[in-house]
């Protein structure tokens, strides 16, 4: 496995999040939902001091716990990780939130609180058993955990966009969302393109023609389709990509990313590459039912 560490003559072209990326039909006004989101949150729940959200990106919003009275070091530590199936956690991403102008407590520098609640998203998309753990910094400038939080979608709404080339693989792929609702205890919404089915009365989920019709808040989403490479891997992942040339599920180039453990994955979008996946693995690895692959480990 060697490391593309120029990206740029394979990528040329290629569109970014912040173009074409944010008008694909399922992605469209995630930024938007985050907001409106965080906002009635502030406005409506006293209680509200973490949230997760997975719609479709995983998203964690942090109410800023501190006024600028306080002479505290205002900022947030956080690290996503991922739970593989032996229990172990996998480190994906961290960072850190910083709330006020003056983190460290610079006594030359004003304190000023500048935002009241912050969010980020993370890449990929796909179901995975995230965890995440917040940290805040001490008087000591110890950390300590604050916030411990996993993937929990028991009774809240997941809604499943299936973009299916013919009926036959809808079906396939309705029965697979099934097993997830099963699998999660969650309310399930399906939209499905090209009117394959037009009841919206179905044993164990609802269809609905957008999300709009889905009341409450979304907790999680998944596309499952053919989501381009170029938008979902090239365009996500930048500049850096690992050449696998005995890896078939990498795409005709044979060039994945590395978001978490030893796994390589073909886009954020799809695990590994639909177009040599069987209808059952193309779900599966979307909504974590598989039992051939894994992020932790691939395949």
């Amino acid at each position: 496995m060697l490391k593309f560490e120029n990206m740029k003559k394979v990528r040329k072209g290629i569109p970014t999040w912040q173009n074409e990326m944010r008008e694909f039909p399922f992605i469209v006004n995630s930024h938007e939902r985050v907001n409106d989101f965080a906002n009635d949150q502030l406005e409506n729940n006293p209680d509200f001091k973490v949230h997760l959200l997975f719609d479709p990106c995983p998203t964690v919003i942090l109410k800023n716990p501190w006024s600028a009275d306080d002479q505290v070091t205002m900022q947030l530590t956080w690290q996503w990780g991922v739970v593989d199936k032996f229990g172990i956690t996998h480190q994906h991403y961290s960072d850190i939130t910083a709330f006020s102008n003056n983190p460290y407590l610079n006594p030359e520098v004003k304190t000023e609180v500048n935002t009241t609640w912050s969010w980020s998203s993370i890449f990929p998309m796909y179901h995975c058993d995230w965890r995440l753990q917040v940290w805040e910094m001490d008087s000591n400038y110890n950390l300590k955990v604050i916030h411990d939080l996993a993937y929990n979608a028991s009774r809240k709404n997941v809604y499943i966009h299936i973009d299916a080339k013919s009926k036959e693989q809808a079906k396939i792929w309705m029965d697979r969302c099934l097993k997830y609702k099963e699998t999660h205890n969650c309310n399930m919404y399906l939209t499905i393109e090209k009117n394959y089915f037009t009841t919206t009365k179905t044993e164990g989920f609802t269809i609905v023609k957008s999300r709009k019709e889905i009341p409450g808040i979304v907790y999680s989403s998944f596309y499952i389709g053919y989501a381009p490479k170029e938008l979902f891997g090239y365009g996500m992942f930048g500049d850096y990509g690992y050449y696998a040339p005995d890896n078939k599920y990498l795409g005709e180039d044979r060039i994945g990313f590395n978001p978490v453990g030893n796994s390589l994955i073909y886009s954020a979008a799809n695990p590994r590459d639909p177009n040599v996946l069987s209808d059952k693995q193309i779900a599966d690895d979307i909504l974590g039912l598989s039992t051939d692959w894994d992020l932790a480990y691939g395949s």
